[in-house]
């Protein structure tokens, strides 16, 4: 998350980072927690616009790890929870900037993205705000090396569809 904040800051992107452990020995409490992080967030900086939860994948190396400009890197995985078991009515505001995050991912870096998993009974959190995402960079099997690799590779994708969506808002 330092890494992806930094280099968002870089390309002139205002950034709050929150580094709070969410986890706690406790998985199953992990979004409670997290919810409380970003609504304090959303409290104290009515302006944030882009809300990113980031993880990492539990699945086999090979489905979490390609190659990009002769380096090995760890692979984004988007999810976006729905509004089929938890209120989240305008869950498909997200999922429509993940699939633009996705496009540009593969146009700038082809096979960074593993896609977009839409989780139809969860809402990680997405429905605090519109344009918000659970981001997984790589797995546990990654190396710290790929995944901050990685995390400069998105955040200029980040960087460009937000500029993007920003220069649409004006016209």
């Amino acid at each position: 998350g330092a890494k992806l904040a930094d280099d968002l800051r870089a390309l002139g992107m205002n950034v709050t980072h929150s580094r709070a452990d969410n986890i706690k020995d406790n998985y199953t409490a992990a979004y409670n927690e997290s919810l409380k992080t970003v609504t304090a967030a959303l409290k104290q900086d009515p302006r944030i616009e882009y809300t990113f939860d980031v993880h990492r994948d539990a699945v086999p190396r090979s489905a979490t790890t390609t190659v990009i400009e002769g380096q090995s890197v760890a692979r984004l995985y988007f999810l976006v929870g729905s509004n089929e078991s938890l209120n989240h009515p305008n869950w498909r505001r997200n999922m429509a900037f993940a699939e633009k995050l996705h496009a540009k991912a593969e146009k700038m870096y082809p096979g960074l993205s593993r896609g977009i998993l839409n989780r139809k009974t969860a809402r990680f959190n997405q429905h605090v705000r519109d344009n918000a995402l659970l981001i997984e960079i790589g797995g546990d099997k990654n190396t710290m090396d790929e995944a901050l690799r990685t995390a400069g590779m998105l955040a200029k994708v980040l960087a460009e569809v937000i500029r993007e969506q920003q220069l649409g808002a004006v016209r």
